[in-house]
């Protein structure tokens, strides 16, 4: 998590180890010109941390700050990321003014397996921008036996 906040970058998008990007990010990082931060809630106020863009400023560093500072107590006894998460963007929203996003769903599909149209997790119909969780090997398989095959 520290890392969050020693970019080098005036926007970036950090993803989940387990993600594969099946169309451009750049909506992601045109949503920072009304937010600090944003990310997809999951469940109407849960924001997964799996998917997060957001300025180098001191609102979006100061709730990635909070967020580690709580991370290692949590962890040692729960092994649960997501709600340290949660209180730590309260936190921030109440301390900080930091406008965050709440974003579409499309940019963190869960538990889709394709990049084509689908139904999300939440039930609705999309296509993934970003697919998030274990199908993410058998996505991108599957979605490169379908693309033209280039050789000589």
């Amino acid at each position: 998590l520290r890392a969050l906040r020693r970019t080098p970058y005036a926007k970036t998008l950090y993803l989940d180890s387990d993600t594969l990007a099946c169309q451009s990010p750049q909506p992601l990082f045109d949503a920072l010109d009304q937010f600090d931060a944003g990310g997809v809630a999951q469940h109407s106020t849960i924001v997964n941390g799996g998917v997060q863009v957001y300025k180098s400023n001191t609102a979006a560093f100061a709730l990635y700050e909070r967020w580690e500072s709580m991370f290692s107590a949590v962890m040692a006894t729960q092994r649960r990321e997501q709600p340290i998460l949660q209180e730590a963007l309260k936190w921030a929203e109440e301390n900080t003014g930091i406008k965050y996003g709440r974003l579409d769903k499309t940019f963190n599909c869960r538990g889709a397996d394709t990049c084509s149209e689908t139904t999300l997790k939440s039930g609705e119909r999309g296509r993934c921008v970003i697919i998030h969780g274990h199908g993410v090997a058998a996505a991108a398989d599957a979605d490169a036996r379908s693309a033209p095959q280039l050789g000589v």
